[in-house]
């Protein structure tokens, strides 16, 4: 099949000077152009033959033969060129790359060696040469190379002999010729890139650049920096080691303070690199532009390794306007290519259509064979977004894919390892070419280090593990996925915010996905494996500390950026010794420190990857931690990624189960836990107070109406039919008389769950609290942490000794929850230091013994639940404060600023500390950080806390329910079976028909040590 003209034929360029294309005019005409690109004509082009392949060829075969391609290679050549990219449209690859190559490997030499010849010839003429013998030797000097060397020569030695007085020269030319050829071919093999053309420290002052000249400092400066910003930062070191020790211009700090941010990278230390690169930025506001310029776009780049694009985009888009002039222009472009892959996904099509021809054009016009490539790539991810994937795979197999892992030297690794991996997910589905994803793969994982680019190692684990599960290798494919599941969690724990630590999630949701997934292969046998994997996927984590040091340079950096706006403008930071408020500077900066817990082996045996540190206590023993918590009970642990529930369950007699169950939009599960949501008083998008509460008074789980028992069982027989899993019910159903336990380890999407209150069956009202304790387990790194410590005798006595009622209301306010029983009270308005200091007064033995009775807000700081926390009145003026994780663990050596007694009950808004995520969307952030009030609690002493799964409204019934847990517990009665005393009250008086509200004494939960 001949290729016709494109239907989108040439159009006016308007006075815009944007390309006039049918393809440009809208998003619509986009991707019907993107959707159709690929198809029949594009791959008649694709098997056309190129002159320069052509010529080739002829010099493989007789004469007579090569004339007799002479027709179809006419032929073809026209149809090329009819494809190729004009200022109006976008070309063919192949048409543009034929173009491109005939430049290179023909008009080019050509062109060399006619000016090698005329040269020689007027030279010869010069010295005295007649004219035939001037002739044959600049034919004898053009024809220098393979494979016309050996005419050459003749020919050159006959010149010699027709003039023997210059037989030199003949000689000479002879040689200039062989230099000029092979000079040009190494050029054209290792010449620099389009954005790499120019000084490569052109972005320094000409002053800086003369005076490191002349104090012979350039090669070992430019060495070190060169060396760090292309990812050898260990070759860098003794270069910056001298660099910095020596007295250079003050415009060479910045670079060497962006070059040490790059060493730490290297050594995943993300949080502190990200704060090096910003003082690296702050040193440079003051001074020239185009050092300023540089440091944001190494900035960016920071950002961007560090999980954080919208920083990178941030910083990438300030840069160019201080990127100008000759000297930056090798930065500039560098930062253009960055900066357009980067907004390439966000704009629309036309508009990222016309981004891809720019680029195509500039790649044509400087006959750049990489950027050429680029804009391929770039077209790839459009073809990819409308879905066009059958186009896309034939494209990257054709232009990314390679047999093994070299590439051209400019190329940086981290560049390549992309392409590569973006070719493998696009061959990876196709039995034809899975084969070349699995080369594509293992090339992208050797050309950088797993440990410095621990997210490309994830991408290609994924990569070769699909490649393992479509060839039925299960055993391969989980070992792969099991590598790239523990490397995603390392890299979460170097993140310092919650929010970047999410984005990363969401970023890697193919590597949580993919482990999950293969656990649904696993048979019986193998669920201690499944378990393990749930566990492992679960990404546990406990707070970390900042350093007072880096919080000081922190807040330094903010106190610089306050000063200065503009580069030039004078920085004068205010001097601390500490941050004076370290919350509020958490705050500002939305950290939210975190380290590695850890991690969790099942009867004692680790089957995953192990930490790479292997320290002492880097893995704990399930089994036994379950056994401590609540002696031979039951577990229940799950998961929800994308579209999926899994489960994980163990038996009192130590036998695990898994399953897992589709949760797509539409599916009975989806549906069953929308209408619970509907059902509870959390809120949703665009709801007030007021909206919620009617909401949930005409759901199912208000008791209003005249069917609303039947309304009730209804609406949680159908929950517990799609979640809670069937050896769990069927064990707990046909318990003995004893009442059993349950240990429960839900995800944030489904933190919600009213766990005590399902049917184990849908044909009789049998709930879980009628047969056994529930006791939560949202993180084991925190219950860990306090079964480790030495701790009271489990049913004591617990005496009331402080009661905090309503923090944050004003003087006077009447108290709808009052105390349930003499002791201390502090009454609203209490602020945070007034609170520390009543809970610091209390005596060691009133903390062992005593009740703490909390009854407030908890208020979240959305994307960081280490703020989040007890409402209390603020210490001056007006507006709101709280006590959070980040007050009550503030102690830097590790001890808590705020201890609290053994037992708490805090009747508050979703109190346990898991937020709730929306539900609904298939893009579920995988890994729940119980980073809120519930795990402070525990964190600062508390071994037994009752506390709330949603928000919970004042009501006689809730009152009513806080009174008989207070009575109970004070009455030498174990707090997990308090709770399940008061549940069973409340669902007795329900099924009498005596009325009440089941969602609130459904919303009490109880997380601890057990009892």
């Amino acid at each position: 099949m001949r290729p016709r003209r494109t239907a989108s034929g040439p159009a006016r360029q308007g006075d815009d000077g944007l390309p006039r294309g049918a393809h440009f005019r809208d998003p619509d005409a986009a991707r019907d152009w993107l959707a159709l690109r690929g198809g029949p004509e594009d791959l008649a082009v694709s098997l056309l033959t190129s002159p320069a392949t052509a010529l080739w060829v002829a010099r493989k075969v007789s004469v007579l033969e090569g004339l007799s391609l002479l027709p179809e290679v006419v032929r073809d050549h026209r149809a090329l060129r009819r494809h190729r990219t004009t200022r109006h449209t976008l070309g063919s690859h192949t048409a543009d790359s034929s173009r491109l190559e005939w430049r290179r490997h023909v008009l080019l030499p050509l062109r060399l060696r006619l000016a090698v010849a005329l040269t020689v010839l007027a030279i010869g003429l010069r010295l005295g040469m007649d004219l035939p013998t001037a002739a044959l030797t600049a034919t004898a000097s053009s024809a220098m190379g393979r494979p016309t060397h050996r005419v050459a020569v003749v020919l050159g030695v006959v010149a010699a002999a027709l003039h023997p007085s210059l037989w030199w020269f003949a000689w000479l030319s002879l040689a200039a010729g062989s230099l000029a050829v092979h000079s040009w071919a190494q050029h054209s093999d290792i010449g620099r890139a389009w954005w790499d053309r120019g000084p490569v420290f052109g972005f320094l002052p000409l002053r800086t650049r003369v005076a490191l000249v002349l104090r012979r400092r350039r090669a070992v400066f430019g060495a070190g920096v060169d060396l760090a910003m292309n990812g050898l930062p260990d070759a860098a070191a003794p270069f910056l080691t001298i660099a910095r020790a020596w007295r250079l211009p003050d415009t060479c700090g910045p670079v060497l303070h962006m070059a040490g941010a790059r060493e730490q990278l290297h050594r995943e230390e993300t949080a502190g690199a990200l704060l090096t690169a910003r003082e690296a930025v702050e040193l440079a506001r003051n001074g020239p532009a185009g050092v300023y310029g540089w440091c944001l776009a190494e900035l960016s780049r920071v950002y961007a390794a560090c999980g954080d694009p919208d920083g990178a985009a941030e910083a990438g888009t300030a840069a160019p306007a201080y990127l100008t002039g000759r000297g930056c222009r090798p930065q500039a472009r560098r930062l253009m290519l960055e900066n357009g892959e980067r907004e390439l996904s966000r704009q629309p099509l036309d508009k990222a259509l016309r981004a891809v021809h720019a680029l195509r054009a500039e790649a044509v016009r400087s006959h750049d064979r990489y950027l050429l490539h680029v804009s391929e790539i770039w077209l790839v991810q459009l073809m990819l977004r409308v879905e066009n994937v059958a186009a896309a795979s034939a494209s990257l197999k054709a232009v990314a894919h390679a047999d093994d892992a070299r590439t051209s030297w400019h190329v940086p690794p981290d560049d390549s390892a992309r392409t590569r991996l973006m070719a493998a997910r696009a061959l990876v589905e196709d039995d034809g070419t899975r084969e070349l994803a699995r080369r594509d793969a293992t090339a992208a994982l050797s050309l950088g280090d797993a440990a410095a680019r621990p997210l490309t190692a994830v991408a290609a684990r994924t990569a070769l593990a699909r490649a393992d599960e479509l060839d039925g290798r299960t055993d391969a494919a989980l070992a792969q996925a099991a590598e790239a599941l523990v490397a995603v969690n390392e890299a979460r724990y170097q993140v310092s915010s919650a929010d970047g630590r999410r984005l990363l999630e969401r970023m890697q949701l193919r590597a949580y996905a993919t482990a999950l997934r293969l656990t649904e292969r696993l048979d019986r046998a193998d669920s201690t494996l499944a378990a393990e994997i749930i566990e492992a996927a679960r990404g546990d984590v406990l707070p970390g500390r900042i350093d007072p040091a880096e919080l000081g340079r922190h807040q330094s950096l903010l106190d610089m950026a306050g000063a200065a706006q503009l580069p030039g403008s004078p920085v004068v930071p205010r001097p601390r010794t500490a941050p004076q408020d370290e919350t509020s500077t958490f705050v500002t900066l939305g950290l939210s420190p975190v380290r590695r817990p850890p991690s969790a082996r099942i009867a004692n045996e680790r089957r995953l990857p192990r930490r790479v540190d292997g320290a002492p206590g880097a893995s704990f023993d399930l089994d036994r931690a379950l056994v401590s918590l609540a002696g031979r009970c039951w577990y229940w642990s799950a998961m929800v990624v994308s579209d999926r529930y899994y489960w994980s369950v163990r038996s009192p007699a130590g036998e695990w189960f898994h399953g897992a169950t589709v949760m797509k939009e539409g599916s009975e599960p989806a549906l069953a836990e929308k209408a619970l949501r509907d059902a509870l008083p959390l809120a949703q998008e665009g709801e007030n107070a007021h909206a919620v509460r009617d909401r949930v008074d005409s759901g199912a789980l208000s008791g209003l109406g005249p069917h609303g028992r039947e309304a009730e069982f209804h609406l949680l027989a159908r929950v517990s039919a799609a979640f809670l899993p069937s050896p769990l019910a069927a064990g707990l159903a046909a318990g003995g008389p004893e009442t059993a336990s349950l240990v429960v380890a839900l995800p944030a999407q489904l933190s919600h769950l009213p766990v005590a209150a399902l049917p184990l069956a849908p044909e009789a009202d049998v709930r879980v609290v009628d047969v056994a304790r529930v006791v939560h387990v949202p993180g084991w790194a925190v219950v860990n942490r306090c079964l480790s410590r030495p701790g009271g005798p489990r049913g004591a006595r617990a005496g009331m000794k402080l009661a905090v009622l309503f923090p944050e209301a004003a003087a006077g306010a009447e108290d709808t929850l009052v105390a349930p029983a003499p002791g201390a009270a502090l009454h609203g308005p209490v602020t945070k230091p007034e609170l520390l200091a009543a809970l610091g007064d209390m005596s060691a033995e009133d903390r062992r013994d005593g009740l703490l009775y909390l009854v407030g807000h908890i208020s979240a700081v959305p994307g960081n639940p280490y703020l989040s926390g007890l409402r209390v009145a603020p210490a001056h003026g007006e507006g709101r404060d709280r006590l959070s994780m980040s007050d009550m663990l503030q102690d830097v050596a590790g001890t808590p600023n705020c201890p609290v007694p053994r037992h708490v009950i805090t009747v508050g808004c979703g109190s346990l500390g898991l937020d709730p995520d929306p539900g609904g969307d298939a893009e579920r952030t995988p890994v729940s950080e119980w980073l809120g009030f519930g795990s402070a609690l525990l964190l600062c002493g508390a071994d037994h806390v009752i506390c709330t799964l949603y928000t919970v409204h004042s009501s006689e019934q809730l009152q009513a329910a806080a009174r008989q847990l207070t009575r109970l517990v004070t009455s030498e009665v174990s707090a997990p079976d308090a709770l399940r005393d008061m549940q069973l009250t409340h669902l007795a008086r329900w099924r009498r028909g005596a009325g009440g509200r089941p969602f609130i004494w459904q919303a009490f939960a109880y997380t601890g040590v057990g009892g």
